[in-house]
């Protein structure tokens, strides 16, 4: 692993330690994104095979997050797709801010999930 690979790992099990030891932070939607942005919609496409023989970090993330039910919305996320994405039609109308997900804990939606 080079020393990229490295930091990223220690940054994202510092971030583990932190959902794991203060589940009352109240996460709001802009703290989610940075974390998804960063590690989980990132490390995706090689969860497959780079966790073959040990969990990765992303996966020990994960594995965090189900031990909490504050944290469920979490596990079912999926990425936003904006007014330029590709995938958007041009006549679908945009998510209103109630609409997008979560400060997690607060009432909203996450991926038409209704929670409370």
């Amino acid at each position: 692993m080079n020393i990229l690979g490295k930091v990223r790992t220690s940054a994202i099990l510092a971030v583990n330690e932190f959902f794991e030891r203060y589940s009352e932070f109240p996460y709001e939607e802009d703290i989610v994104d940075a974390v998804f942005d960063t590690f989980v919609w990132t490390g995706l496409d090689k969860l497959n095979t780079e966790g073959v023989y040990s969990p990765t970090a992303l996966t020990k993330l994960f594995i965090v997050w189900s031990k909490e039910p504050k944290y469920f919305p979490l596990l079912v996320k999926y990425p936003d797709q904006g007014p330029d994405s590709p995938s958007r039609g041009s006549d679908s109308p945009s998510r209103s801010s109630s609409e997008r997900a979560f400060p997690i804990g607060g009432h909203g939606h996450c991926n038409g999930l209704v929670y409370r």
